[in-house]
């Protein structure tokens, strides 16, 4: 697991996964598809802005110890944007 510094710019690792009990997301002015990729590559999963339209759309948020479906049904009412789940296929590679 990794953390977003935005006051650097940078992704960092978490030495221990006991030290990511403490979650927080701030995102200032930070386009939809930036927020995508941090969410993605912290919880692990594959999460893709399908809509060039909105990809670089601005979130402003903070978001401390939320799990990931509270974060994006958060960010989907904000943004008043569809967010659709599918289950990984086995054969995609």
């Amino acid at each position: 697991s990794a953390f977003y510094l935005i006051s650097k710019q940078v992704v960092a690792r978490y030495k221990t996964p006991k030290s990511r009990k403490k979650k927080v997301f701030k995102f200032d002015e930070t386009p939809l598809r930036e927020v995508a990729t941090i969410l993605g590559e912290f919880y692990g999963r594959d999460i893709v802005v399908m809509d060039e339209e909105i990809a670089n759309c601005a979130v402003n948020v903070t978001f401390k110890d939320e799990e990931l479906a509270t974060i994006l049904d958060i960010i989907k009412e904000l943004l008043n944007v569809k967010i659709v789940q599918r289950e990984k296929n086995p054969f995609d590679h």
